[in-house]
């Protein structure tokens, strides 16, 4: 099952082989002609699938709803809620997660907490699935694992576990000091039994 959706997740933005560059990385915002010709990805990954052998129908079902919304607003086909399977839903989710946190030509990514907000705007207004939502995000963590966080001590450190009592404070590594630009010996430090705290999450030194 998770190898289906796995395949499916893989291939679900294949089509966007046939969307014009010019479109796809364009900087600015798409005008409505042009956003049509995005929409038209979809489409193009089900013709895809459809005539690659040996893909499962449940592969072929992550790509065909993807972009499908809750309120039946989505795209290509404004499917209903009642039939939009939980593993549309799932990917919904996935899709959207990636596209928030994702560096582009056009935008910086945004952080996972800012990401984790917009989900659940999304979720309210039934865009997406508001329970799939909060396991998603308590799956991920506030504070993924490998991320990079600042501490109040001024260290950066890598997020190396989640506390799943205490999402905010995980176990992290520090390796850096960013007030004098040094680095420092490494330390594991639990954070929900250390004064020490994250003041933010960062993308990058």
């Amino acid at each position: 099952m998770v190898q289906l959706l796995s395949v499916g997740a893989f291939l679900h933005d294949v089509g966007k082989i046939n969307v014009p560059d010019s479109i796809l990385n364009k900087p600015g915002k798409l005008t409505e002609a042009e956003f049509t010709v995005m929409k038209s990805h979809v489409n193009h990954s089900i013709k895809i699938i459809e005539s690659t052998p040996g893909i499962s129908e449940l592969s072929l079902e992550v790509a065909v709803l993807h972009h499908e919304k809750l309120n039946g607003t989505g795209y290509p086909f404004n499917i209903p809620k009642e039939k939009i399977t939980k593993y549309g839903r799932m990917i919904a989710i996935c899709d959207i997660f990636d596209a928030l946190t994702a560096n582009r030509c056009y935008k910086d990514g945004y952080s996972h907490i800012k990401a984790f907000s917009i989900l659940r705007s999304l979720a309210q207004k039934e865009h997406l699935d508001q329970r799939l939502v909060d396991l998603f995000i308590k799956c991920m963590g506030v504070y993924p694992v490998g991320s990079l966080v600042e501490l109040s001590s001024n260290k950066l450190a890598i997020v190396e576990s989640r506390n799943d009592g205490d999402p905010t404070n995980p176990k992290v590594r520090s390796f850096y000091n960013s007030l004098d630009g040094s680095y420092v010996m490494a330390e594991d430090i639990d954070l929900s039994d250390n004064e020490d705290f994250i003041v933010r999450g960062i993308r990058s030194l």
